[in-house]
């Protein structure tokens, strides 16, 4: 229950973060409540990285090895994390005492961190799908029982799928190789972290050239947190006016393009790199190749699609409040600036 409940975690998160992206919730004047849900997000990468390390299996003992290897990659401070982190002079029954703590207390920074989530949402108020801001009591709905039965219906579902997976399919998102016990001097064939993982895993792997003075095995780290870290930023690369991509045809389709690709990063992800996409021809794409141009794919995304379309696209006319854009008694729709 709790390995496929951290599974269901991430599914509600990350539709969360999609719906968020999708309706412009990370803009003005929600920029506060925005950063919060990212750090929220890191610290819940931490947790499920450290709980899954736990079982002690095939898969928790080789993926802890890498990725604390990859910390030691930063220049400066990185191996000094990675000692700490350790405990010893390799990944061992001190790294696991430290995990486990670790791996109790960040819930206690999470809870923390989801009452100020909560504050930052209660003083701008609730975005919308219209992208417009609450302008009267015509508006707005109250809580119950509108909102209680439609969330209370959703987690419903939400639980008797989590409860398909518990009882008939528990080990469906995990590895078979972590069903064996840890070993160090036996390598996996091909070690993968978990599903939730899988596209920063990806993108850690597509950076396979040095560039200047830079590693390519820092740069993929630098890659992989920068993936992460340009979500911080985002409310100030977006400058457009119009919040919902509802009234944005162009960022609508760049949106569903880049979904595709962070599916695509996962499914990278979970192979090995050197194997073929496909073969046409004699000729074959590795998935190696497809990483790295799905990975440009998602830092253009942001850095310069978003930037750029605020001020090249045109959008539809929106609506004057949110009454009138369900009711559509709006004389007439507001064009976008």
């Amino acid at each position: 229950m709790h390995a496929n409940g951290a599974s269901f975690f991430f599914v509600a998160v990350y539709l969360h973060m999609f719906r968020g992206l999708f309706y412009g919730s990370y803009k003005a004047p929600r920029e506060v409540l925005w950063i919060i849900g990212v750090v929220i997000y890191l610290l819940m990468m931490a947790a499920a990285f450290m709980g899954y390390v736990l079982p002690w299996g095939q898969m928790s003992y080789w993926g802890a090895t890498v990725i604390t290897n990859l910390v030691g990659a930063l220049p400066v401070v990185g191996e000094g994390i990675k000692q700490w982190l350790w405990g010893d002079f390799a990944v061992g029954n001190a790294t696991l005492n430290r995990f486990f703590s670790l791996h109790y207390l960040l819930p206690f920074l999470i809870a923390g961190l989801v009452i100020l989530h909560i504050w930052a949402l209660h003083v701008p108020g609730n975005n919308n799908p219209t992208g417009v801001e609450v302008k009267g009591k015509g508006d707005t709905l109250p809580f119950h029982p509108y909102y209680t039965v439609k969330d209370g219906f959703a987690i419903v579902v939400f639980l008797l799928i989590f409860a398909g997976f518990v009882f008939y399919l528990p080990n469906a998102l995990g590895h078979a190789d972590n069903s064996i016990e840890a070993n160090p001097l036996v390598t996996p064939a091909h070690i993968v972290p978990e599903w939730y993982f899988l596209p920063f895993y990806a993108i850690l792997r597509a950076v396979t050239f040095d560039f200047g003075p830079i590693s390519a095995k820092l740069g993929g780290v630098l890659a992989m947190f920068g993936a992460i870290g340009v979500l911080f930023v985002l409310p100030w690369l977006d400058r457009s006016p119009v919040k919902s991509m509802r009234y944005r045809p162009i960022a609508k389709w760049c949106f569903l393009i880049f979904v595709i690709a962070c599916l695509g990063l996962g499914w990278c992800g979970a192979e090995n790199p050197d194997n073929l996409v496909f073969e046409f021809g004699g000729f074959g794409m590795p998935f190696v190749v497809l990483s790295q141009i799905l990975t440009a794919y998602y830092f253009a995304y942001f850095l310069v699609i978003l930037p750029v379309l605020a001020y090249v696209e045109k959008p539809k006319a929106r609506p004057e409040s949110i009454e009138a854009s369900v009711l559509g008694s709006s004389p007439a729709a507001v064009p976008a600036e």
